[in-house]
Order: C-alpha cells, then structure tokens, then sequence
C-alpha cells in the first residue's frame, strides 16, 4: 500500500468535509464538576463507494472530557482514522452552559481542529463555535436511566487562503447543522446524529457525496459511546 498516496486522498477529503465534520457533537451538555469522561465515535460524511454500497467515510475518534465547574466542561480527542495514514489530527476546546432550566437548556462550545500532514508537515488550523439546545426525558432514578434529544449548529473558520492545487479559498465561514439523541444507562452513553453538511457548497469533489440537495453539500451520519467516571 503506498501510505503516501492514501495520506494525500485524506488530505484531499480533508480539504472539503472536514469544515462538515469527522464526528459528533463531543458535549451537548456540560459533564458535573470533577465529573470525567472517555468517548468513542464512528462515522461521517455519506458516500457513494463504486459497485460497494453507499456508506458514511469511516472516520474513528478516542477522546476525554472534564467538568471544571457544573457549567464549563473542556475536552480534547484525537481522529485516529486519519493518523494512521500520516495525518495528525486533533481537536480539543470547551463547551459552557448558558441557559437551563429543569429538563432543558441551552450551551456553547469553542474549539478548534488541528491537522498536521507528516509527510509535507503541513499544519492547519479551524477554529470551531457551535450551540445546541436539548432536552432530557424518559428519566428514572430507580433503573439510572435517562435519554436525551439534542439540535443545533456549528460553524467553522477555515483560516487557509490557498486550498489544493493553489486554488483560492472563497469559503471561510463554513456551516452545518445536526439533530441527535442519546440513550444514558448508569455510567455509559449511546448517541446516534445525523448532520445537514454545507448545503450552499458545490461537493464535486474528490468522492461522491451523498446529499439531498444533489450537488450541493451532504448528509453525515455518526454514532458515539461515552462512559463516565465518578467525581473525586
């Protein structure tokens, strides 16, 4: 297998979908003060593989979260798919709660994505805000049980003047959004999202691109496992 030219590919992908993102929302809902957390996720943007299937770019990610206070949480993960083909990926930032009341609320997350090609050592860097609403139901203190449903938008900052081939770079301001829902049994998480990628942006490029808005932008689909460690 040449390594490098399959590193070039998911730079190549990279240079499109990342902006549309390569996982799901990390933390909708701010983790408890001291409260920690380990996650997993699978999944991306939906493509059209030739004489395979149509299925989401399988795209992994490890990563960790902790409760500073019962309102701030800060986290950081590492995109594993893409390191093991000489793309260094990582992303890390902090998600605030700024309106709650009962069942329901309302937070904020700033972050940023940082990819370094070890082949060309070439870094970028997209700085990230999004918001989301949710809220809880099915809650049952006696199993330890609760769901969640979750909606909301992010936008990317792509900092880079010159995309691949010295094109010039005419979208710096990157949007999508998403609806989820969680399944939360004792200490582990189960979250399904689906995302509406981009859809003002031609995507005839580099793969097929599944959208429902035909050549313009996509559909992502994710899953996600979290399991919680006690507060100290």
């Amino acid at each position: 297998m040449n390594y490098k030219k399959v590193s070039q590919f998911l730079v190549g992908i990279s240079a499109w979908s990342l902006f549309i993102s390569c996982a799901p929302t990390r933390f909708y809902k701010p983790l408890e003060q001291g409260e920690q957390a380990v996650t997993a996720t699978f999944g991306g943007p939906l493509i059209k593989v030739p004489n395979v299937a149509t299925i989401p770019i399988p795209f992994t990610s490890i990563g960790y979260g902790r409760g500073i206070t019962n309102e701030l949480t800060v986290f950081g993960s590492w995109q594993t798919t893409s390191s093991i083909f000489g793309v260094m990926h990582l992303d890390f930032g902090a998600t605030h709660q700024l309106w709650k009341r009962e069942n329901m609320g309302i937070s904020a997350s700033l972050g940023s994505h940082f990819l370094l090609d070890v082949f060309e050592w070439k870094p970028s860097l997209y700085p990230q805000i999004s918001a989301n609403y949710y809220y809880s139901y099915k809650q049952s203190a006696e199993k330890n049980s609760s769901a969640d449903f979750y909606v909301g938008t992010e936008n990317w900052l792509d900092l880079r003047s010159r995309l691949a081939h010295e094109v010039a770079n005419t979208n710096r301001l990157l949007w999508n959004m998403h609806v989820g829902h969680s399944f939360h049994k004792n200490l582990w998480s189960y979250q399904l999202e689906v995302k509406i990628l981009a859809p003002y942006l031609n995507n005839d490029v580099v793969v097929d691109y599944v959208s429902p808005f035909g050549n313009r932008g996509g559909m992502g689909f994710y899953f996600g496992v979290q399991r919680k460690f006690g507060k100290k």
